[in-house]
């Protein structure tokens, strides 16, 4: 019964446990998804690329690389929001609104909503921001009336520019976001959760109750392109608040032999699981404190490099060790369950070439 999930310490660090497979897994979230992931496509060009209702993280547009974006403020309450994805660690981020019609501000925002930096004057008659993040994913500008002026008719320009720390940029293998429309994911329910794709997320509702000592899970598993080298990141919340986490899957070749992150989300802690034959070892929890424990989206990075995995939280830097039993496969998302059900949300899931260092 996932007994290595389990808050109970185990006497060495690495211990030899049960089957990875136990009688409480769900068969429909463990059966991989249909086809690969889809390459996300540049904003569309001409007009206002980002319609109203634009105003939430879940409705923001797309502003490529490429993708220079004319918007609208219409009235003093109006924001609109654009979403950006940065490919590797500790790069630089340059956003510019050279043109606007009113006094306008920028707001730099990372994936749980917190402010990164606010635009200033560029000197031009227009605002700017200037900032370096530490992980790569998707993140979110806003802009919004500085003091009340908007135009529903005369638009503001908008761009943005990435600088990467490596000689090279990495390449997106692929890319989840959950896009209401989109067929990217396996639905349905079973006797052990719901599986649903709604509202820009992928949502694991379980059902069945777990404690510490006996967590019980629910997964989907094996989907996605085989990888070999490559960095993912995600961003995954506990809905309910309620004592649970979640489990990603890596390097998966089926449920017997694969590696898999395991977070905590009421405690703060982490455990990395590798599973050989459907026996496995496994790391002490180790405790982050920047995993987010009150509800809030965590966000997830995982790059392996030919025998190198490294596990970054939050941007703490969570594990970094070697071990090359498995060289590629595929992944996977779950819950784990320490008590009541839990409501489990997944978003933004992109795969990349890893990085240089």
């Amino acid at each position: 019964m996932w007994s290595q999930f389990s808050r109970v310490m185990a006497a060495a660090v690495l211990a030899i446990l049960p089957m990875l497979v136990p009688p409480t897994s769900s068969a429909a979230a463990a059966g991989p998804g249909a086809g690969g992931l889809e390459i996300l496509g540049p904003a569309a060009q001409g007009g206002d690329p980002c319609p109203e209702p634009n105003d939430t993280f879940q409705a923001a547009c797309y502003l490529g690389p490429s993708s220079d974006a004319r918007g609208f403020i219409a009235n003093p309450n109006d924001v609109d929001a654009y979403r950006i994805e940065v490919l590797d660690f500790n790069t630089d981020v340059h956003v510019e609104m050279p043109t606007m019609p009113a006094p306008y501000k920028i707001a730099f925002a990372n994936w749980n909503g917190d402010v990164i930096a606010n635009s200033s004057p560029n000197g031009s008659g227009g605002e700017a921001i200037d900032t370096t993040v530490d992980i790569p994913g998707v993140y979110y500008i806003f802009i919004h009336s500085a003091s009340g002026g908007s135009s529903p008719n005369r638009p503001y320009q908008l761009f943005r520019a990435l600088t990467y720390p490596g000689a090279s940029i990495p390449d997106i293998i692929s890319a989840l976001e959950f896009r209401d429309g989109s067929e990217e994911a396996v639905i349905g329910e079973s006797e052990f959760a719901v599986h649903k794709q709604e509202g820009g997320r992928y949502t694991i509702q379980a059902k069945l109750a777990g404690t510490p000592e006996d967590p019980s899970q629910a997964w989907w598993t094996g989907f996605g392109k085989e990888l070999t080298d490559f960095t993912m990141t995600l961003d995954a919340r506990v809905v309910n608040k309620v004592d649970a986490g979640f489990s990603v899957f890596f390097r998966h070749n089926d449920n017997e032999n694969t590696y898999v992150l395991a977070v905590d989300g009421k405690d703060g802690q982490a455990r990395l699981v590798k599973y050989v034959n459907g026996e496995s070892t496994y790391t002490d929890w180790t405790p982050a404190s920047a995993i987010d424990v009150d509800g809030g989206v965590n966000r997830v990075v995982i790059r392996c490099f030919e025998d190198q995995i490294r596990v970054n939280i939050n941007g703490e830097e969570v594990f970094g060790l070697r071990d090359g039993t498995f060289r590629k496969g595929r992944i996977g998302i779950g819950t784990i369950n320490f008590g009541p059900p839990p409501i489990i949300s997944f978003d933004n899931i992109i795969i990349t070439t890893p990085s240089e260092g």
